[in-house]
């Protein structure tokens, strides 16, 4: 079983930044496979089945609730209550994308809050940048220190996301230093 750890964050996406090539982008999702995303502080857990296709949050390995669906770019909260579910294409959209598509669903508990379509995230869609065979529009960075969801996208800004409704609560953009 997969496990992602806060601690993992870091490498995660320094390898996302440093393997950005449009052969190694353009390769094929991996097999959904049961894994388990923990809020940042590790106080919750998630376990993604394929089986029964079924997110289970835990707390001290008891279950607290169950909601529908696997999800192969998912995010729980510091509260337990809030799952945010990214893109399932991940960094990279098919060429008949839709500026409608959802690329950020935020939940409460079982329930949908706000789906975030993609003309919310991309202000301009001539950014999008070309590989092989798709688009790169970005992708979900996690939870910041004030529990926001951050999401980096391909126009170099950085988009903050309030968790209990999904709102889009602050833009800014990312500077690399030396440029």
């Amino acid at each position: 079983m997969r496990a992602y750890r806060p601690c993992q964050l870091f490498p995660t996406l320094m390898f996302a930044w440093l393997s950005g090539s449009a052969a190694l982008a353009d390769a094929p999702l991996p097999q959904p496979e049961n894994w388990t995303a923990c809020s940042p502080s590790g106080s919750f857990c998630a376990e993604l089945v394929v089986a029964n296709d079924r997110t289970t949050v835990l707390k001290d390995g008891q279950p607290l609730w169950r909601m529908k669906g696997w999800f192969r770019d998912a995010y729980l909260a510091d509260d337990g209550e809030h799952v945010v579910v990214g893109y399932d294409g991940l960094n990279l959209l098919q060429p008949d994308y839709r500026s409608d598509m959802p690329m950020l669903t935020f939940w409460r508990r079982d329930a949908i809050v706000r789906e975030v379509p993609l003309s919310d995230v991309i202000a301009d869609f001539a950014k999008l940048e070309r590989t092989v065979s798709h688009f790169r529009w970005g992708h979900t960075v996690g939870f910041d220190r004030e529990g926001r969801f951050l999401v980096h996208t391909i126009e170099n800004r950085m988009l903050a996301f309030e968790v209990e409704t999904g709102n889009l609560i602050e833009v800014r953009p990312v500077i690399y230093p030396g440029h």
